[in-house]
């Protein structure tokens, strides 16, 4: 019996799609799939080279946030008019140079003298983590320290309230869960007025920090928008992209991160004995599972990749995730390797213009956590049982739903 066309929307596929990339690639580094019709690049020249070229592919690939071609565009622009702001073009939706104009205000938040007061906080906020379940010799990790670190952290520099946070957790998997590419329309319905919640949220920050200026990048945004710089619907459309961006992707590393140390006694000694080993821990983690498997390029005038001609107007997937596996720039793909010289070569930020701009807080975040991790747990496995460790679905946000590990305090 013939197996079926790989799809990358297939829920089962998108819970550990490393096979299927390796399976697409060998057959072709351009694959059309069956499903949704995208163009997925698989191999790394193929997606660096796309990644880069803002002449020929565009980030207004309508996929995020603004869902172009929807077949409720008409009830989903209502509910906008009437309960919050329609999205705009921004930073991870946008092309230059008009996203240069929106990435400027945002690279603020991670100056060097602003990074360098944030590190003793990154330290603070993981250690108070970790007294919080050292005791107990077992934790799940995702809900009691994967989730929180950054999400504690953005919302400080942000200046969000911790007290608010965790609604901010909902909108996260909102703002995720709008990029599927098949929702339903009573999903996208139901989605859009979760959005609109959020903006009526984030307009009372707004309006507070309007009032009471202060050292967060919500403040520096609100000033920006004040100047003229940007309106009410745009000044809203980049914060939405920030909000999964500042805390989703580093928990999904740190997700993937900490499984890898629990199914590895080997790989938790060499962080604790290395110097520079967690450094490039990191990396491998980074490459490996890409928290972002990749995003949305549209075409604006027919292309050829490896002689297959990709037509004008045509989605491009750039499969991050796919291309920091490919064996012909990183030899045993699959496996962890501390002595690795180019592991920082991964796709998992991007590259080029749209190269994430927070990567130094996220890089920060993690080599923290893990050597506080390896320093203060000990023997740390896999708690026993087939749902010690669970994925979600997604079609592009790539993590633990859940990992329950078990250790002794050292």
């Amino acid at each position: 019996m013939a197996s079926s066309p790989i799809s990358f929307v297939d829920p089962e596929t998108q819970k550990c799609p490393f096979s299927r990339y390796a399976e697409v690639r060998r057959k072709s580094p351009v694959y059309i799939d069956p499903i949704t019709g995208f163009y997925v690049l698989t191999t790394y020249d193929a997606v660096r080279k796309a990644t880069v070229d803002v002449a020929n592919l565009s980030s207004r690939a309508g996929q995020i946030a603004i869902r172009e071609g929807s077949t409720v565009a008409d009830q989903v622009r209502h509910i906008y008019q009437e309960q919050g702001w329609m999205p705009v073009h921004s930073l991870v939706n946008n092309d230059p140079p008009d996203h240069g104009r929106f990435r400027a205000f945002v690279e603020r938040a991670f100056l060097p003298n602003r990074m360098k007061t944030i590190l003793p906080k990154i330290e603070a906020t993981v250690d108070r983590l970790i007294d919080g379940f050292i005791a107990s010799g077992k934790v799940e990790f995702m809900t009691e320290f994967a989730l929180q670190l950054p999400l504690l952290i953005f919302g400080e520099e942000f200046g969000i309230p911790e007290a608010d946070q965790a609604n901010f957790r909902r909108w996260s998997n909102v703002l995720l869960a709008q990029m599927d590419p098949i929702l339903t329309p009573e999903r996208e319905l139901e989605l859009t007025r979760e959005v609109c919640a959020l903006q009526q949220y984030l307009m009372t920050r707004i309006a507070h920090y309007r009032a009471n200026p202060g050292p967060v990048l919500l403040s520096d945004l609100v000033q920006a928008s004040d100047e003229g710089k940007m309106n009410t619907a745009e000044l809203l459309s980049v914060i939405q992209m920030l909000v999964p961006a500042g805390h989703e992707t580093t928990a999904n590393s740190l997700g993937s991160g900490m499984r890898r140390l629990a199914e590895s006694p080997s790989l938790q000694e060499a962080l604790r004995s290395h110097t520079g080993a967690v450094d490039t821990f990191v990396e491998e983690v980074l490459r490996l599972d890409a928290p972002v498997q990749g995003l949305f390029r549209v075409v604006r005038k027919a292309i050829t990749v490896d002689d297959v001609t990709i037509p004008a107007g045509a989605t491009v997937v750039l499969s991050w995730g796919a291309a920091n596996r490919d064996p012909a720039k990183f030899p045993d793909p699959d496996a962890v390797n501390l002595e690795r010289k180019n592991s920082a070569q991964h796709l998992s930020f991007g590259l080029g213009a749209h190269f994430c701009v927070g990567n130094q807080l996220a890089r920060a975040e993690l080599r923290i956590a893990f050597t506080r991790l390896v320093e203060r747990l000990r023997h740390i496995q896999l708690q026993p049982g087939d749902a010690a460790v669970t994925y979600r679905a997604h079609f592009f946000a790539y993590g633990p739903a859940s990992l329950n590990i078990e250790f002794i305090a050292g």
